[in-house]
């Protein structure tokens, strides 16, 4: 057997081509099955997710334990940061405080941190490095979300009792339902739900209960995971009256016109 590759040229011939043939094909499938774990194995640390978590403050405690810890006890903790998963800084370097490590950012954004613990004779796990994924990821978010109440109407004939509000409401981060509605008579409060977990659509349509105030101001909100609200108020009150009034003439008064002739 003789063995040509692709442009012509003979490899190998006769019994010594089947057999490098054949051990190259052994060959060739371990290659693939090593190059498969390599895959997988990597396609399986793709998908171990850092968890994340949202707050609305800058300063950050994290809750943590310490395991595996030896006969020499724990030393120091380090407490190392990073914006982006490359550029890896120590925030600090201290003794196990009594409660959770507590944080202060500059800034909004997100930050990874991972804990690296030292015994007593200095030893520990090693330090984060170039590309190393953080153990908890935590996103600071302290704007609110921007919320405008763009229209009321009251309904009348055939849509009478029914009122429709619409708004906008955007944020990076909205909940599923964020929305909710109220109603006040006063501009500040206190504040009565007309609905709430409504999705962002834009507009509700509510039936009004009979006892509705006369007039009323309308507020939503709409809240992020993080737990900011923003909120929009109509600048005057709604009137809501559905009554049609109606004249009904009831008789006929006219003034007699006196004819009697004075003498």
């Amino acid at each position: 057997m003789t063995l040509v590759n692709r442009f012509g040229k003979v490899l190998f011939g006769s019994a010594l081509g089947v057999a490098l043939a054949a051990g190259a094909a052994v060959a060739a499938r371990e290659t693939l099955q090593r190059g498969t774990a390599l895959v997988e194995t990597k396609e399986t640390e793709l998908s171990a997710e850092v968890p994340s978590i949202l707050v609305n403050s800058r300063r950050i405690r994290l809750n943590y334990e310490i395991r595996e810890v030896g006969p020499s006890g724990v030393a120091s903790i380090e407490l190392w940061a990073t914006r982006d998963g490359k550029t890896w800084q120590r925030y600090s370097d201290e003794a196990p405080p009594p409660g959770p490590l507590v944080v202060h950012v500059a800034e909004e954004g997100r930050y990874g941190f991972t804990l690296v613990v030292k015994n007593g004779v200095g030893l520990s796990c090693p330090r984060p490095q170039t590309g190393d994924k953080p153990q908890i990821w935590v996103e600071v978010d302290e704007t609110n979300p921007t919320v405008k109440l763009s229209d009321v109407q009251v309904g009348h004939t055939a849509d009478q009792g029914l009122m429709i509000i619409r708004w906008s409401a955007m944020d990076a981060h909205l909940l599923a339902r964020p929305v909710s509605l109220s109603m006040s008579v006063n501009k500040d409060g206190p504040w009565t739900t007309i609905a709430t977990n409504l999705e962002n659509t834009g507009y509700h349509v509510w039936k009004m209960p009979k006892d509705v105030p006369y007039k009323f101001h309308v507020r939503v909100e709409a809240t992020d995971r993080a737990g900011n609200v923003g909120s929009d108020t109509t600048v005057r009150p709604v009137a809501v009256d559905g009554a049609l009034p109606r004249g009904v003439i009831l008789g006929v008064d006219s003034d007699r016109k006196d004819t009697s002739e004075s003498h």
